[in-house]
């Protein structure tokens, strides 16, 4: 799995991309969520940030029907425009066999 950066900080009004890519056999499907709720599923999980309660863990999860592996990253949502989005490397492994 490619994981997600680690940790992300963006200001409130801009657009948080996060792509988790996973391979396996058979092909795993992705999900991401925050706290125990799925907001989107899918390689890549796209959104708006619109409030500081936006801040938090969220997760992607690939799973294949005989295995799974998560991934986390934390989310600190700025309030001011003059804030930065940093992103450190990502990981990548794979789950299941080939």
């Amino acid at each position: 799995m490619e994981r997600p950066a680690a940790q992300i900080s963006i200001p409130i009004g801009s657009t948080v991309t996060v792509t988790c890519k996973a391979s396996g056999n058979p092909p795993p499907k992705i999900s991401w969520a925050k706290d125990s709720d799925v907001v989107s599923v899918g390689q890549t999980w796209q959104m708006t940030v619109r409030a500081r309660g936006q801040t938090g863990y969220y997760r992607c999860e690939a799973s294949n029907g005989y295995t799974s592996d998560v991934a986390y990253f934390y989310l600190t949502v700025k309030s001011s425009l003059n804030s930065f989005l940093h992103i450190f490397p990502p990981l990548s492994f794979k789950i299941g066999s080939n």
